[in-house]
C-alpha cells in the first residue's frame, strides 16, 4: 500500500508540474499547481523513507533474533528508549509459533520461558544480555507478534 502511494504521490506531482508549464494556465493556477506539486514531492520522500525506514527495521530484527517465517510485517517503531519494537502479523496458530521459537532457542543457546493462554502468548528470550520479549495475541484467523528488542548496556 505505501509503495502505491509513492508511485501516486510521483504521478500527481508531475501532472501538476506539467499543467503549471501549460500556456493557458493562469499565473495564480501555476502557484498553486507548483505548491501541490511540492507538497506531492515532500510526500514521496516521506512515503520513500518509510519503505525504506521498514525494510532496515526487519533486517535489524533477524540480526538478534529470527523473524517468524510466516508472519508479515505491519510496523516498525523508531527507537526512543534501549527498547525497539516490531508488529508482525501471520495466521499461524499460537502453538506454531511457539513450537517455532522453542526450537530457535534450543538451536541458537537462547534461554526460553512462556506464559499465556489460547488467546495471548508471552514469550521471553535471553541470550548473552539481549532480552527478546514476543507478545502473540491470536484474534480470529490472525496472530499479531509484537517484538520487544533490549540491547544489554
Amino acid at each position: 500500500m505505501t509503495l502505491f502511494l509513492l508511485f501516486f504521490s510521483v504521478a500527481i506531482a508531475v501532472l501538476f508540474l506539467w499543467a503549471a508549464r501549460l500556456p493557458n494556465t493562469f499565473l495564480h493556477s501555476r502557484d498553486r499547481l507548483n505548491g501541490g506539486a511540492l507538497i506531492m514531492i515532500l510526500l514521496a520522500a516521506f512515503l520513500g523513507f518509510a519503505l525504506f525506514r521498514q525494510a532496515s527495521a526487519v533486517s535489524e530484527l533477524e540480526a538478534v533474533i529470527p523473524v517468524y517465517p510466516e508472519a508479515a510485517s505491519t510496523g516498525w517503531f523508531p527507537q526512543v528508549s534501549e527498547d525497539r519494537f516490531w508488529v508482525f502479523e501471520s495466521s499461524d496458530d499460537l502453538d506454531a509459533i511457539a513450537g517455532f521459537y522453542e526450537r530457535v532457542a534450543a538451536d541458537s543457546g537462547w534461554s526460553f520461558r512462556q506464559s499465556g493462554d489460547d488467546r495471548l502468548l508471552s514469550l521471553y528470550l535471553e541470550k548473552d544480555g539481549t532480552e527478546v520479549s514476543l507478545q502473540v495475541l491470536r484474534e480470529g484467523a490472525l496472530s499479531t507478534l509484537s517484538y520487544i528488542v533490549l540491547d544489554p548496556e
